[in-house]
């Protein structure tokens, strides 16, 4: 086993045996960002995850081995980006159908969208598109308050879906600061 390898090992240990929790919350280790307004969180690994930007009331954006000069583009620089934000007086129909059509219009092979429930068991759409090659985008919808809560994940080639899954899975509405 490497030093590296080791020393992650023990820190690890050292963490998970300090920790507060009985060991059962798969997010023990993880991050919380917490939307300013606490319309909703979510949980992220840091490292590897990096805040690339953050506007605050209007989006965040979180990248793995970025590189910022193409975060912007449509096949982002990045082995694996996400992106939270609120969208007000907008039904999510509405939201989930234009996010449906810009991803087709880009070219991406787009899946329908269907019921999704994340980790909290709050219902909402999951929506997802590939580009045929390397590029997989999921999306997933929360609507409360006549406003709609997305995150979307961009994954450039392959990348441990379980770990990603748990992403988001924590991503959770709170409503009007519930």
């Amino acid at each position: 086993m490497s030093y590296s390898k080791t020393l992650m090992l023990i820190f690890s240990v050292v963490c998970v045996a300090c920790a507060d929790t009985d060991g059962t919350d798969p997010y023990a280790l993880w991050q919380t960002f917490e939307h300013p307004t606490s319309a909703f969180h979510f949980h992220y690994l840091s490292p590897p995850w990096e805040s690339v930007e953050d506007n605050g009331l209007e989006r965040a954006v979180f990248a793995v081995d970025p590189d910022t000069d193409g975060l912007q583009d449509n096949h982002p620089n990045a082995r694996l980006r996400f992106e939270v934000w609120m969208i007000d007086d907008a039904p999510i129909a509405d939201v989930v159908s234009s996010r449906h059509d810009h991803w087709a219009e880009l070219g991406y092979h787009v899946d329908p969208p269907g019921i999704y429930w994340n980790g909290a068991d709050d219902e909402g759409v999951r929506l997802e598109a590939t580009d045929g090659q390397y590029l997989r985008v999921t999306e997933v919808f929360y609507s409360f308050d006549e406003r709609t809560a997305l995150l979307s994940l961009w994954v450039n080639g392959e990348s441990d879906r379980s770990d990603l899954e748990l992403l988001i899975e924590g991503f959770e509405p709170r409503g009007s600061g519930e």
